[in-house]
């Protein structure tokens, strides 16, 4: 088995992924995973760059061969579509299961949660602008800084500025 491994030129082991696309932190999971699958040269396959090669070649007599490359590239694909579902909750990997390549996969993750992504920023900037102090200073800081997380989650994180002037304006004319 280690001798195929290197003759694939995969990883001996799967990458533990800590953060799983949980459908509030795409940005933040694609800015994680695509690195990483890039870092095995997995990230190709994901994106549906490196085609599927065919899965016969014409032997020296004209017969009908298996084509080495095929295999090569379907254990590498099934690599990275294994190191996709291993990165995903439970949920979302069963909306998955039945992807047969990374690339589907991937698109797939990518169809369904960039919109949401989408809806997600903007009910978090119509709750940004809403953002005023309450009873509590510090639970009003708090507030800031947790929405400003939330923006960091999905990709769209608020600057230190941006974040102070929100406090600044939202503590109104007391």
């Amino acid at each position: 088995m280690a001798d195929s491994i290197s003759i694939l030129n995969l990883p001996s082991s799967i990458p533990t992924v800590q953060v799983k696309l949980n459908g509030r932190n795409y940005m933040f999971w694609k800015g994680i995973m695509s690195p990483l699958l890039e870092t095995y040269g997995l990230l190709s396959y994901a994106e549906g760059r490196v085609p599927e090669p065919s899965k016969t070649v014409q032997g020296p007599d004209g017969s009908d061969l298996q084509n080495p490359e095929h295999q090569k590239w379907v254990s590498r694909d099934k690599f990275a579509l294994t190191c996709i579902m291993l990165a995903v909750t439970e949920e979302i990997g069963v909306t998955i299961l039945s992807a047969k390549t990374s690339h589907k996969a991937w698109r797939s993750l990518e169809t369904a949660f960039l919109s949401h992504t989408a809806v997600q920023e903007d009910l978090l900037e119509q709750q940004w602008r809403n953002l005023r102090k309450g009873s509590s200073m510090l639970g009003f800081i708090n507030e800031v800084k947790k929405k400003a997380f939330n923006f960091a989650q999905i990709g769209k994180p608020k600057t230190q500025a941006e974040v102070n002037r929100r406090i600044y304006t939202g503590l109104g004319p007391e």
